[in-house]
């Protein structure tokens, strides 16, 4: 919140602060006065935002960017992630995975990762 960042409204750091917060272990309530402040759809997107964040810092847990690229499909309760890597990641995925809760609970749906590279298994 009061670090100098350029370029955004008042609001949008509001939201960056928010993501900031909620994309380590704490769940968002509307009991933190920061969260409680913003609408709705706001709340809905920093929801999201940190649950994304939390599953890509899994997907670097080595810090070794292993992972190369991501696509992502959805339907009705399910998330499915596959993730290109030239290596296998499964430390990546672990760690992805143990970090979902969030994610899967703002977008409504289990999260099932899966490798796609030129040695996965088919």
């Amino acid at each position: 919140m009061h670090g100098d960042l350029r370029g955004f409204s008042a609001r949008e750091i509001e939201l960056i602060a928010n993501v900031a917060r909620y994309h380590r272990r704490a769940f968002p309530k509307k009991s933190h006065a920061n969260f409680a402040r913003l609408d709705r759809g706001e709340r809905r997107l920093v929801r999201r935002l940190a649950g994304i964040l939390r599953v890509a810092d899994g997907l670097d847990r080595t810090h070794g960017q292993v992972i190369t690229g991501v696509r992502c499909r959805s339907g009705d309760g399910w998330l499915r992630m596959r993730v290109h890597a030239a290596r296998d990641p499964g430390i990546e995925l672990e760690d992805a995975k143990r970090k979902a809760a969030l994610f899967e609970r703002a977008f409504k749906g289990e999260l099932t990762l899966a490798w796609s590279g030129p040695k996965a298994p088919r």
